[in-house]
């Protein structure tokens, strides 16, 4: 994905339904960011957006689908759309994730 900066909250998956503590990626921060992550309660910028548009992944197994590495099996995560909600600049944890894929 190249350079992004990462928002890390609790997402429920809308596919299978299993809440975690996911890394949501964005590029929407790269002009100010580079690298950066934030979590609930950070102040981005005062002045920013409502939203970030984010890549979020789950790595279940119903999700994901079964890739094998030097003889290794791993779940390659199944990617989805989060629009993580900002008040103010404030990331506030409310979110919204979007099944984008088949």
């Amino acid at each position: 994905m190249g350079f992004y900066c990462s928002v890390i909250i609790p997402v429920r998956c809308p596919k299978c339904g299993t809440l975690e503590e996911r890394e949501c990626q964005t590029k929407d921060l790269n002009s100010f960011f580079l690298m950066d992550v934030w979590r609930t309660g950070d102040n981005i910028l005062a002045d920013f957006p409502k939203e970030l548009q984010c890549i979020a992944a789950c790595s279940q197994t119903s999700c994901g689908k079964l890739e094998s590495f030097n003889g290794k099996p791993y779940v390659q995560g199944w990617h989805f759309t989060v629009v993580v909600k900002l008040d103010n600049g404030v990331i506030t944890g409310d979110h919204e994730a979007i099944d984008d894929g088949p």
